[in-house]
């Protein structure tokens, strides 16, 4: 019994953080920017929804800030990618990360050995890709990391993937979905597909032809006040506010 009471006393004591623990989450803070790219579209910050995609190519979307919890879960992912860098560099494989070449002329142009970004004009895409790695008979790869314990392959990781293939002329690879608990790795084997990325870029020319002619978009069918959308949508009150309704005053 004295010792059932030690430990309900031990369990109810309200215990203050450690002075260096305040400092680790100061510094997940201060990453906690979601900046706008405005004059250009990011494969990794692409959206289902037209509209949002517009406010982000005017830089005009005004994002939440995130939560501590949600800083840590990208700190724990940024640092699960490097783990597995180091393992690769120890085994001897060649990897470019990251990398980055500009689309000119009609072709790819490296900027250095281990550049930044990929970009192309029409429509105006920029991005780094995860890793690209490089096999014995000098054939590169591309792979994409998500710290996710889902090992399906989502809309979002798909698109991603495709629009980096694209981009950087790889057409082979995968995404890795990385289970930060237990490191469970299933690789998914990924190949372009042309029709689909093709018609993405259409899509996005749309959005660049709204924003040139200040057309604004119309609220996706699924994002009403009781539709799916509006729980998950970091920008749904920006967006039914006057100044979503024009972006351009």
């Amino acid at each position: 019994m004295a010792i059932r009471a030690a430990a309900q006393k031990i369990k109810e004591k309200k215990e203050e953080k450690p002075w260096w623990l305040e400092k680790v989450e100061a510094h997940f803070m201060e990453d906690n920017k979601n900046y706008p790219s405005p004059g250009r579209f990011r494969p990794s910050g692409i959206s289902e929804c037209a509209r949002e995609c517009l406010y982000c190519y005017l830089g005009v979307a005004e994002y939440p800030d995130h939560e501590l919890s949600t800083m840590r879960y990208f700190a724990r992912g940024r640092a699960n990618q490097e783990i597995w860098e180091g393992i690769f560099r120890e085994i001897g494989l060649r990897m470019r990360t990251p990398c980055s070449v500009c689309y000119k002329a009609g072709k790819y142009v490296c900027t250095h050995e281990y550049p930044q970004p990929w970009s192309m004009t029409d429509p105006n895409v920029r991005g780094t890709p995860d890793i690209i790695l490089v096999d014995d008979t000098n054939t590169e790869w591309l792979v994409e990391w998500k710290s996710t314990w889902k090992t399906r392959l989502t809309r979002e990781y798909h698109l991603q993937w495709q629009l980096y293939s694209r981009l950087t002329g790889i057409r082979q690879g995968w995404v890795v979905t990385q289970d930060p608990s237990t490191w469970a790795t299933p690789p998914i084997a990924m190949t372009p597909n042309d029709e689909f990325v093709d018609k993405m870029l259409d899509w996005m020319r749309f959005i660049e032809k709204c924003v040139r002619e200040e057309v604004m978009i119309a609220k996706d069918d699924r994002c009403g006040p009781n539709k799916l959308w509006k729980e998950s949508c970091d920008i749904y009150e920006f967006c039914h506010s006057d100044k979503g309704s024009n972006p351009w005053r």
